[in-house]
C-alpha cells in the first residue's frame, strides 16, 4: 500500500480515481509500488550521500515517468466506464 499512498500523496486531488484504479488493475498498482519504492530511494540518496547528485537525478527522472504513466493511465477511462 505504500505505492498506492506514494502517488496519492503526489495526486491529491486524484485519490478516489486512484483507489478505484489500485482494486481494478494489477499493472496500475505494480506502477504504483514502483513509484513507490523509487520514492523511498529518491529520500535515501538525498540524505546519506552528498556525491550522489546523479543518482538523484536518476531517480528523480524515473519519478516523473511514473508520474506520467500513472495520469495516463487515469486519465483513460477502464472498460465499461465510457459513457455513450
Amino acid at each position: 500500500m505504500d505505492g498506492i499512498r506514494s502517488v496519492v500523496d503526489r495526486f491529491p486531488h486524484r485519490e478516489f480515481e486512484i483507489a478505484r484504479r489500485s482494486a481494478t488493475d494489477p499493472q496500475f498498482r505494480a506502477i504504483c509500488a514502483d513509484h513507490g519504492e523509487a520514492e523511498k530511494a529518491l529520500c535515501y540518496w538525498q540524505k546519506v550521500a552528498e556525491d550522489a547528485d546523479q543518482r538523484i537525478q536518476e531517480y528523480r527522472a524515473l519519478l516523473s515517468e511514473l508520474d506520467s504513466e500513472i495520469l495516463s493511465r487515469l486519465d483513460r477511462a477502464e472498460p465499461g466506464q465510457r459513457c455513450g
